[in-house]
């Protein structure tokens, strides 16, 4: 009901916020679904074992190396560890979100009133990592803007960051550095393979990205979008036709994807 949001672990559990539910489900590899936190249709935020811990509005989902799974809701961010629920930031508002590392959250959010990309540590403390300033700056654009909708980290700690405005995806290395990743800047958004500056990517209506192994990024916008490590865009076959995808994650050598009715898998190409 309303799932916005997938994150899978080493063991191929595949974990969707079912928001309006109020819960936390899981599907396993046998393709069984059941609720690992959370209570039906009842919303809180108590804190605490699983039992009597209670969500409110959960919308996306993050699983840390650790094995503990970040939760952000409309408004808060909680973590799940060892069975137990506790509160991290009760204010925070992310749109996306990703496990760093050092088993941080980099999370797409507002800064003063403007989108920006902040990561969280496990005892909340904030640290701003992109902005509208750094944009403009790395554009050279004075009217740029900044809308960052999904986040997304690979092994070595480089933050990938899916920007509406500019239908672009930048990357933010572990040193610091910000770039254009992916695809053409300010050209018009569309579906052309290829690498930066010929590429085009189109985010409509709303895109999530997961990263593998071998430091390959996954788009989900309709259709799935593969991006090489090199910032190549290419468009594989993945064998589920033209299936709405709204959710991807990846996991054990296999790519998930979402639509409103189903969980979908596939090799990784």
């Amino acid at each position: 009901n309303a799932v916005s949001s997938l994150a899978a672990d080493a063991d191929g559990n595949v974990y969707f916020a079912d928001t309006e539910l109020q819960a936390i489900r899981k599907a396993a590899p046998d393709g069984s679904v059941s609720t690992v936190a959370g209570h039906a249709n009842l919303a809180g935020l108590t804190d605490g074992p699983l039992a009597s811990a209670y969500l409110f509005d959960p919308v996306q989902l993050a699983v840390a190396s650790d094995g503990s799974l970040w939760i952000a809701q409309r408004r808060g961010l909680r973590r799940l560890q060892n069975g137990v629920v506790t509160t991290v930031d009760p204010w925070l508002e992310a749109g996306s979100i990703a496990i760093d590392e050092r088993g941080n959250a980099v999370v797409t959010t507002t800064v003063d009133g403007r989108f920006a990309v902040v990561r969280v540590t496990p005892d909340g403390a904030r640290t701003t990592l992109v902005d509208t300033g750094a944009v403009v700056q790395l554009l050279d654009n004075n009217r740029a803007s900044f809308v960052p909708l999904a986040v997304a980290v690979n092994a070595a700690g480089d933050v990938f960051v899916a920007d509406a405005d500019s239908s672009a995806v930048f990357r933010l290395s572990k040193a610091g550095q910000l770039g254009v990743f992916a695809g053409t800047p300010y050209n018009s958004a569309g579906k052309v393979d290829g690498p930066p500056g010929t590429a085009t990517l189109d985010f409509y209506p709303d895109v999530s990205m997961a990263i593998d192994d071998a430091g390959n990024l996954y788009l989900g916008a309709g259709t799935v979008r593969r991006i090489s490590a090199t910032g190549v865009v290419s468009s594989p076959a993945v064998g589920w036709g033209a299936a709405p995808v709204t959710a991807l994650a990846v996991a054990g050598g296999k790519l998930y994807g979402f639509t409103h009715y189903a969980l979908l898998q596939a090799w990784l190409p």
